[in-house]
C-alpha cells in the first residue's frame, strides 16, 4: 500500500505556488497601481486642506466683522506704543483681540487678567495664551503650527499661519489691520470686495516670527501682520531680488521667506478680503497685490 501511494504522489503532475517570474510580475503590477493612486490621494488631501484653510480664514473674517459690529471698528493690527508704556495690553495681537468672537471667551478673559498682573505678554505664566494652540489660527497644511514650538530665544509659544494685512508696502500703514490704528469700514474706500484683509504666511524657519498671541520683543517683528511688498535687508537674507520681498513661493526651511506672504499650498495662497470672501490667489498676481492691500489708494486692480 505504501508503494502504491508513493507512486500516486510522484505521478501527480499538479503543483501549487507561484514561480519567481509570476511573483515579479505581480509586484510590478502592484507598484504601478500604487504609483497611479498615490498622487491622486495626495492631490485629494491637498485640496481638502486648502478648502479647510479657506473655511478657517472665512471664520476669522466673520470674527473681525463681529468685532467691528460690536466696537465700531476692526482691531488694530498691533498697538504702536513700546512695551512697558503702562498700557493694559500693549503688544497684543489682532488675533488675540477677536478671541471673544471665535468661541474663546475664557481665554480672552484670562488674557485680560494676565495683563493686569504682568504687562509683558511673553511671560508665561500668567500669559498662558502665548503657548495655547488655536486650531482656527492654523492652516491644516502648515504642520509646524499644529503644536507649540520653541524659538531661538528659548520661549515656547503657539504660532499662526495667518497674517493681517498691515499695508501695501514698507512704511505704508494703509491696510485694514495696520499698527496703531483701528480701521472702520468707512475708511475702506477702495471697496471691501477689492481689499485683502488677512493672508497666509507660515511661521519663520527658526520660529523667531509667527506668534499669534503677541509680538516678539520688537513692535515690528511681523509675527501676525505683514505688508505685501517689503523693503527689508537683514544679515541673513541681504537685499531681496528686485529690492522688495513680494508675494511668491516659499519654503518652511528658508528664513528669508518670513518677509512675504506665501503658503504651503501649491501655486499660491488663500486671502480673506474685507467683505469676508476668501479666494485662492495665484503667485502670478504678485504685481497687483499691493493695490489690493491698500484700503484707500484708489487703485484699480482686476483679478484674473
Amino acid at each position: 500500500m505504501a508503494t502504491r501511494l508513493s507512486r500516486c504522489r510522484s505521478s501527480n503532475p499538479e503543483r501549487s505556488g507561484f514561480s519567481l517570474t509570476e511573483l515579479v510580475v505581480v509586484i510590478a503590477i502592484i507598484g504601478i497601481i500604487l504609483s497611479l493612486t498615490f498622487p491622486a490621494v495626495q492631490n485629494a488631501r491637498s485640496a481638502a486642506d486648502r478648502l479647510s484653510c479657506q473655511n478657517r480664514l472665512r471664520q476669522i473674517g466673520f470674527a473681525l466683522h463681529n468685532h467691528h459690529d460690536t466696537l465700531g471698528r476692526f482691531p488694530p493690527g498691533q498697538d504702536s506704543s513700546p512695551f512697558g508704556s503702562g498700557l493694559d495690553a500693549t503688544g497684543l495681537s489682532w488675533l488675540a483681540k477677536i478671541l471673544g468672537f471665535v468661541d474663546q471667551d475664557p481665554l480672552w478673559g484670562q488674557a485680560k487678567d494676565a495683563f493686569r498682573q504682568d504687562r509683558y505678554p511673553w511671560h508665561n505664566p500668567p500669559h498662558i495664551g502665548l503657548a495655547t494652540v488655536i486650531p482656527l489660527y492654523t492652516c491644516p497644511s502648515d504642520w509646524r503650527s499644529a503644536s507649540v514650538q520653541t524659538g531661538p530665544d528659548g520661549i515656547t509659544a503657539a504660532y499662526t499661519s495667518y497674517k493681517g494685512v498691515e499695508g501695501s508696502m514698507t512704511f505704508m500703514e494703509d491696510g485694514v489691520l495696520p499698527i496703531g490704528h483701528a480701521v472702520n469700514i468707512a475708511e475702506i474706500t477702495d471697496g471691501t470686495s477689492q481689499t485683502v484683509m488677512v493672508g497666509e504666511r507660515p511661521p519663520s524657519a527658526s520660529f523667531d516670527s509667527g506668534w499669534w498671541y503677541c509680538s516678539h520683543y520688537s513692535a515690528y517683528s511681523y509675527d501676525f501682520i505683514l505688508q505685501t511688498a517689503m523693503l527689508r535687508e537683514t544679515q541673513d537674507c541681504g537685499p531681496p531680488p528686485g529690492g522688495m520681498f513680494v508675494f511668491g513661493p516659499g519654503r518652511p526651511n528658508n528664513q528669508c521667506d518670513m518677509w512675504h506672504f506665501w503658503s504651503i499650498h501649491r501655486g499660491g495662497a488663500n486671502f480673506c478680503f474685507a467683505d469676508c470672501s476668501v479666494r485662492f490667489l495665484s503667485y502670478a498676481i504678485s504685481p497687483i497685490l499691493p493695490s489690493l492691500a491698500s484700503r484707500n489708494g484708489g487703485e484699480v486692480a482686476e483679478l484674473p
